[in-house]
């Protein structure tokens, strides 16, 4: 087409341009919409996954209080116990 008019070439040349980017789309546009859902899904996980560690370090705090308790209590037990001997 250069050979017969620059213009009907660079015309030819900006379509077959658009006709490749408009084939692109329609690869790259279902992806596009498999990262949102993705990225949507791995939020909602995320967030899930920060009450799961709120409500962990509450019931390790609570076992560590209750670790501490067992051992005073172990303690004052084997001192009754030597004090009944």
């Amino acid at each position: 087409m250069n050979k017969k008019s620059a213009a009907a070439g660079a015309l030819c040349t900006w379509v077959r341009a658009i006709e490749d980017y408009a084939k692109c789309l329609k690869i790259v546009n279902p992806k596009r919409e498999k990262k949102a859902i993705a990225e949507a899904k791995v939020a909602r996980l995320m967030e899930e996954l920060r009450g799961y560690e709120e409500e962990f370090a509450v019931i390790q705090a609570k076992l560590i209080d209750l670790g501490r308790k067992v051992s005073e209590n172990q303690r004052r037990m084997d001192e009754l116990k030597n004090n009944l001997q």
